[in-house]
């Protein structure tokens, strides 16, 4: 169902200061948690790769198999963790779209206004599956969003750290002056690039998932409509009329699809290129300090991991 946007934000936002939104905030406040102490966690493997590497390449068998027991404890946790962050995101998803799909279908209920809906032969085109289909992917995508966002920016506090302390300054001879923490601007100037071709590959997706969301419905809503009136179908010898509307509807619905298709794929090569691109750009940035003696070969693997996350 079709509603302003400044409605339906305040319609949303209205849940959160309900009496019936407690369970739904301690919901919030443990995916919070547990987001941050998943990003903590990545941070402590980060490090614990770099101890694994500098061991392995001491030839240290007891620090070695230290570091394997540190993984085993840091690994459980993480596991725990992104169980309950992830079950608990589900709950809140949930319990904030069954508080949502009550309201709107007792609007949708109220005075009759399903039924002059179809009287009125209004722009809000199938109601009921709207109500069903709008609602759970506004909640899930917004849930996502949010948990994604705080996720990310948590790892750029916590990464951005690991990354300054390990560039040391960048010295380069056609520049007048040094440059201290250059691995992190160029992560910086790496991942707003990629940003930004990612975003502009999956752009058209937005519109495409909003035009094939209508063209679904419309389908569906078509089936239905034989099956609510098979009599009147049969009794009339309109089958080869209804075989007619419902190709032109999936007709509609196909060519849609092959158009996410398509834009799935540019967005699909682009991302994959960019993540397998990241390894390399990784320790090619750091090889000079590498080379030079001045970090050790955990140390550029702990820098290729905060390149990674």
């Amino acid at each position: 169902m079709k509603a302003p946007p400044n409605n339906l934000l305040r319609l949303s936002l209205t849940y959160w200061v309900s009496g019936k939104s407690h369970v739904a905030w301690f919901l919030a406040l443990l995916v919070i948690g547990c987001t941050v102490v998943i990003v903590s966690l990545n941070l402590a493997l980060n490090n614990w790769q770099a101890g694994f590497y500098n061991q392995l390449q001491a030839y240290d068998r007891p620090g070695f198999h230290r570091t394997l027991l540190q993984f085993l404890l840091i690994s459980t946790l993480y596991i725990l963790t992104s169980g309950y962050q992830s079950y608990g995101k589900l709950l809140l998803q949930l319990r904030w779209r069954q508080w949502l799909t009550d309201v709107f279908t007792g609007l949708w209920l109220a005075n009759r206004t399903y039924y002059h809906l179809n009287l009125l032969q209004t722009s809000i085109d199938n109601p009921g599956q709207r109500i069903s289909e709008d609602i759970r992917i506004f909640i899930n995508t917004t849930v996502d969003i949010v948990v994604d966002v705080l996720r990310h920016l948590t790892t750029l506090a916590v990464f951005s750290t690991v990354l300054w302390q390990l560039s040391g300054t960048l010295t380069l001879p056609f520049f007048p002056f040094a440059l201290p923490g250059y691995l992190l601007w160029l992560a910086l100037f790496y991942s707003l690039t990629g940003t930004w071709f990612t975003f502009r590959a999956g752009l058209p997706l937005v519109s495409r998932n909003v035009v094939q969301q209508t063209a679904e419905a419309d389908f569906r809503s078509h089936l239905d409509h034989l099956g609510g009136h098979d009599e009147s179908v049969a009794l009339y010898r309109g089958e080869a009329t209804e075989q007619i509307t419902l190709t032109r509807h999936f007709r509609k619905l196909a060519q849609n699809y092959l158009a996410i298709a398509k834009a799935t794929k540019n967005l699909t090569l682009l991302s994959v290129a960019y993540s397998q691109l990241s390894i390399v750009f990784a320790f090619l940035v750091s090889s000079p300090r590498y080379f030079s003696n001045e970090i050790q070969l955990g140390q550029l693997f702990e820098i290729s991991g905060a390149y990674w996350y």
